[in-house]
């Protein structure tokens, strides 16, 4: 029965998305940036923010739970952030300094 349960819950979480805002230090949305889920083991497909600085991202990857969501735009600092639970979750870009 376990078992059962574990591939219903892998199943329902695949088609799952949550929302990540990517902005940057003023509150800026971010267009453009590249949003990927990061589980335990490997990476998920990245998705491009819109003009809101929004983007969807997997809440799992290969039947594993999404646990970090990596941000990266070419200009700014990447980041590598926790997945918290909290949906928008929020990113804040930091520019590249000079």
């Amino acid at each position: 029965m376990r078992v059962f349960a574990s591939i219903i819950l892998g199943l329902a979480l695949a088609g799952c998305a949550e929302r990540v805002q990517v902005v940057d230090p003023v509150g800026k949305p971010v267009q453009g940036a590249q949003v990927a889920p990061v589980s335990l083991s490997m990476n998920g497909a990245a998705e491009t923010t819109d003009a809101k600085g929004e983007a969807s991202v997997a809440l799992s990857v290969g039947g594993q739970e999404t646990k970090w969501v990596s941000v990266s735009k070419a200009g700014f600092v990447s980041q590598q952030v926790g997945v918290t639970g909290t949906w928008p979750l929020k990113v804040v870009l930091q520019p590249v300094g000079p």
